[in-house]
């Protein structure tokens, strides 16, 4: 596993580097965290519109012939 560590402190890289972890400057973080997000919410999105909740994902074709029935009085 990688260890990153973020920061400006140039003492806390110098001892960050010397333990063996990568260091990521402020910049590239942020930058990585709004790839992420866009990433993260494009995902949810699609996810959310493939889910719907509706009735007919979850009831039996049966009861919804039979509730269509009644919804047009038939």
């Amino acid at each position: 596993m990688d260890v990153r560590v973020v920061t400006s402190d140039n003492l806390e890289q110098k001892i960050a580097m010397q333990m063996g972890t990568i260091r990521i400057t402020p910049k590239e973080f942020l930058e990585q965290v709004k790839r992420t997000y866009h990433k993260i919410t494009k995902e949810t999105e699609l996810t959310y519109v493939e889910r719907k909740n509706m009735l007919e994902n979850c009831v039996n074709k049966d009861i919804l012939e039979k509730l269509e029935k009644m919804r047009r009085n038939l």
